[in-house]
């Protein structure tokens, strides 16, 4: 620093809504974004010198989905905005085999776990979300079913075998031990073509194709 200290810092133009502290120029932007603030520190000399320093402030980094839940072996995008504005680079911090692209395609590891992906802007702002993992894919209900959907509150064993990906664990809720699982003959059968396990173990689950298909194929 040059001039005669103590200096003095005040904000002349506030388009942010900031403060700073006259004494140690720890400035702090306001909520609002896109906007420019115009930042002064006054020397103490006899005939004081100025500097002016005009600061931007960014819209705040925003980094989605927050807080996420994945079965293994799934994709998910991650996405980022406000900030420096693009690229954005995306990277993971992983023991399960989860990987990240730096542009933030998610593919999660085959296994239970949490990861945790970075977003980053071109200015090194970064912010973080949590991504849990889920291996196994609850079937909660008997009747048969192929919406091809299982985050609609209902998972049944078609939509399960379906949606699942190789290494994937299906098992049974609990309120479904003892109960049938009777496939929809216009369905017809279940096709497992990928190596998964499908697990009933204690549940005492039966699959019945009702007299009218077979069960697995």
């Amino acid at each position: 620093a040059y001039g005669t200290p103590p200096y003095h810092f005040a904000i002349l133009t506030n388009n942010s809504g900031g403060h700073i502290d006259p004494v140690s120029g720890l400035y702090t932007a306001g909520e609002a974004s896109n906007v420019e603030d115009t930042v002064r520190v006054t020397d103490s000399a006899p005939s004081p010198h100025h500097a002016d320093a005009i600061v931007k402030v960014l819209t705040p980094l925003v980094v989605t989905p927050v807080n996420a839940i994945v079965y293994g072996g799934h994709t998910l995008q991650v996405q980022a905005s406000g900030g420096a504005g693009a690229p954005y680079t995306a990277t993971i911090q992983t023991t399960i085999g989860s990987t990240i692209t730096p542009r933030g395609l998610y593919t999660a590891g085959i296994a239970n776990g949490t990861d945790v992906v970075t977003s980053q802007d071109p200015s090194g702002t970064s912010k973080t979300v949590t991504i849990t993992v889920k291996n196994a894919i609850p079937v909660d209900q008997t009747a048969d079913a192929a919406d091809g959907d299982v985050w609609d509150g209902t998972i049944s064993l078609r939509d399960a075998i379906q949606y699942a990906v190789a290494g994937n664990l299906i098992t049974f809720a609990p309120a479904l031990a003892g109960q049938t699982v009777t496939l929809d003959h216009a369905l017809g059968y279940l096709t497992v073509d990928k190596a998964i396990t499908i697990d009933g173990e204690g549940q005492n689950v039966t699959i019945s194709g009702g007299d009218q298909t077979s069960v697995f194929r």
